[in-house]
This record gives C-alpha cells, sequence and structure tokens, in this order.
C-alpha cells in the first residue's frame, strides 16, 4: 500500500498549545527518505520563513493552506481571493517556486461547496482533501493509532492522503506507526502534486 503523508502546518487553534513537533517530523521524514506535502498557513510561514525554507529544501512539496486558516466558505469572494493570493506570494518568496501551489482548505470546511469550487477554481487552485485523519489534534497517541488502523483498512490497495498536523505531540506516535507499519518501499513517494 502506499500512502500520501500529508502536515498541515498552521498556528493551533487553542493558544495554549506550544508544542511544535515539526523538526522531529522532518528529522523523521528524512531518516526515512520520505516526502511529503505540508499545507501551510501563510502567517506562520511569515513567522517561520526559516523552517518553511528548510522544509521546501530537504525537498517536500509546500502547499497553501490559507493566509489565516479560515473557514473559506463563510468569506467573499476578494477575502478568498486575498487569503490565498497573499500565502502564495508569501512561499513563492521563501522558496522561488511560483503558484499556485497545492492547497487545502482549513478544516475541510467547504470541500462540498459549489461556491468555493469554483471560486477555488477561478482562482487556480483545487482542494487536496483528505482520506484517513488521524486525529492527531487530540493529543491521544493510543487513540490516534487505532484511527489509523481502523481507516487503513478500507484503503486496501489505493493510495490514501492521509492528514497530519505539525503541532500536537501526537503526530509522532501515528508517523511512526505508519512508517513501521506500512513497509517503506511502499511509502517512498509520499507527495502530492497539484494535479493529483
Amino acid at each position: 500500500m502506499r500512502i500520501k503523508l500529508t502536515f498541515d502546518v498552521e498556528f493551533p487553534s487553542n493558544p495554549k498549545i506550544q508544542n511544535n513537533q515539526l523538526e522531529q517530523i522532518l528529522k523523521i521524514l528524512e531518516a526515512n527518505k520520505i516526502t511529503a506535502t505540508f499545507f501551510i498557513e501563510g502567517r506562520w510561514a511569515q513567522a517561520n520563513i526559516e523552517q518553511v525554507a528548510q522544509i521546501h529544501d530537504l525537498g517536500h512539496v509546500l502547499g497553501n493552506h490559507t493566509f489565516h486558516h479560515c473557514q473559506c466558505i463563510n468569506l467573499t469572494p476578494f477575502g478568498l481571493y486575498r487569503e490565498l493570493t497573499k500565502t502564495d506570494r508569501i512561499l513563492t518568496s521563501i522558496t522561488g517556486k511560483r503558484g499556485p501551489h497545492p492547497f487545502r482548505l482549513p478544516y475541510g470546511s467547504g470541500h462540498k461547496s459549489l461556491y468555493v469550487k469554483l471560486m477555488l477554481k477561478m482562482l487556480g487552485f483545487k482542494h487536496t482533501h483528505w482520506d484517513i485523519d488521524s486525529f492527531d489534534w487530540r493529543d491521544d497517541a493510543a487513540q490516534i493509532i487505532r484511527n489509523l488502523e481502523t481507516q487503513i483498512i478500507d484503503f486496501k490497495g489505493k493510495e490514501p492522503v492521509v492528514l497530519f498536523h505539525s503541532w500536537p505531540k501526537g503526530t509522532l506516535a501515528g508517523l511512526n506507526y505508519l512508517i513501521e507499519n506500512v513497509e517503506v518501499e511502499e511509502v517512498q513517494s509520499v507527495r502530492i502534486h497539484k494535479n493529483d
């Protein structure tokens, strides 16, 4: 089974949460020769330029996760345009790679909305949803592993997209579980390109 690892990189919604596991995630991926897609919130990228550059330099794909991690379904057309283009400009300024970059709606909110789909298409973006939600934000390692075990069964013979986040401690447990339980040869190309 091949899986596509994705990580949403943003400021946590709860300001009391300060756990940023990004450095450990990058070390684990590098040690196992795995590439992934990182959907990055624009204001996080603006505040963490060196980390964004590091993700890019390690060969991972950078994606757009809006500037403010907002519910896109609630935005005006101009508001959505501003959220996407501002983040794309930031990612381009850090990496030199022009957009539009791969894109993920925060919370997946609006991924079934005709309005959001049309607006994204007009702006040259396409939402990349996930097949398997690790629920890592709950920060319960045992539960995260159970969630992955339960959900991955439904995707035998397919290439599911797995959603993780960069800040919960539980992300490391889920990531290590997948690496240990899915043969590394089958996890080598876990990137998502714009047209996937």
